[in-house]
């Protein structure tokens, strides 16, 4: 099979970011309390078990 060598004059065109947005889209929420953020997001919500790997009697 033989495939044509690309045309050097042919400009892939991309689409424009701001028309990939739906207009009739609700605005992204500002702040999601679900979605921990900031320094303290990877804190465990529950603390960790101190007596976590001891046998139990």
């Amino acid at each position: 099979m033989f495939t044509p060598p690309p045309d050097p004059t042919y400009i892939p065109i991309e689409p424009d970011p701001d028309e990939l947005i739906d207009p009739d889209a609700p605005p992204p929420p500002d702040d999601d309390p679900d979605t921990p953020d900031g320094p303290d997001s990877s804190t465990p919500l529950v603390p960790a078990d101190p007596n976590n790997g001891t046998p139990r009697l």
